[in-house]
């Protein structure tokens, strides 16, 4: 088995999740390692959120099963080590009214 990371489109397909990539290969994705004893579709609710998506899958593969699979979105995974630029938020402190003292 190897590292991989593969960019793809996550969805369902026979009640398990996979990620297709732009060539059309297929991975099954797994929240656990082949080895751990549960059953082999344990924790795969993780990834219902991401279905439609666009994602890159990272974890360990035997070239059909993407095993221990974490998902990032592509925008987390363009530049690693760099923020999100956060617009402007509320400003601290009371709003200054506009009666004053004349």
């Amino acid at each position: 088995m190897k590292d991989v990371s593969i960019t793809g489109l996550i969805s369902r397909i026979m009640n398990r999740y996979v990620i297709t990539t732009d060539d059309g290969t297929q991975y099954e994705l797994s929240a656990i390692y082949p080895w751990e004893a549960v059953s082999a579709d344990y924790g795969s609710g993780i990834f219902a959120a991401n279905l439609g998506k666009h994602m890159t899958a990272m974890g360990l593969t035997d070239g059909h099963t993407i095993w221990k699979a974490n998902l990032r979105s592509e925008e987390s995974t363009a530049v690693p080590g760099t923020k999100p630029i956060k617009g402007p938020g509320k400003r601290s402190g009371r709003a200054k009214s506009s009666r004053g003292k004349q």
